[in-house]
């Protein structure tokens, strides 16, 4: 069997709430549009080890939640939903396609990129032509701060986007005092906006 990354206590914990969240932000918009999107911004591999048990990760919920609603019996729901996978990782990406290639029933209205590159360059460069991405959402999920909040400001400027985004900031503080890594402007715009 194919080694399986562990898990996390902090990323079960928000695999779960995309679980539940997803599939009403898939069936709510869906039904007024007849394409969405979801960027997932730090796909990873698609399966963890939690415990004693593999768990799915977020691309494949996604996928799931995807295919329970556009195999559903709903009147309203989108002719076509777009799942963008992006890692800069060559050997995770290629265990999310293995994983992804073990999925049956897969619609013809689910339409699955995988993308090696780096997420935020990603990002900009979709946002810099600004058509046709809405409704969008995505899920921010980096292991450090390589994700700047100017970038995220930009998606929520457009409108019709949503963000789910891990913070994770025992590493952010860790990098305080660091002069080479730019931590003080996200330290005050996140001391500002949540008020902290």
């Amino acid at each position: 069997m194919e080694d399986v990354d562990r898990l996390r206590i902090n990323s079960r914990a928000k695999h779960l709430i995309l679980k539940d969240y997803l599939p009403a932000w898939f069936s709510i918009l869906g039904a007024w549009h007849k394409t969405l999107n979801y960027f997932d911004c730090f796909a990873g591999p698609g399966q963890y080890r939690w415990k004693d048990e593999i768990v799915d990760g977020s691309p494949i919920i996604s996928i799931e939640a995807c295919i329970g609603l556009l195999t559903s019996q709903r009147d309203r729901k989108p002719e076509r939903i777009n799942l963008i996978f992006i890692d800069d990782d060559r050997k995770q990406l290629g265990k999310l396609e293995r994983q992804i290639q073990s999925l049956k029933n897969i619609p013809k209205a689910l339409n699955i990129s995988l993308i090696q590159y780096n997420s935020e360059r990603f990002v900009s460069d979709i946002l810099s032509g600004k058509d046709g991405i809405e409704p969008s959402f995505f899920f921010i999920d980096p292991y450090g701060h390589p994700f700047s909040l100017e970038s995220m400001k930009t998606i929520l400027a457009l409108g019709k986007t949503e963000i789910m985004v891990n913070i994770m900031w025992f590493r952010i503080k860790m990098d305080m005092n660091n002069q080479q890594k730019p931590v003080c402007a996200i330290n005050y715009s996140l001391q500002r906006d949540v008020g902290m």
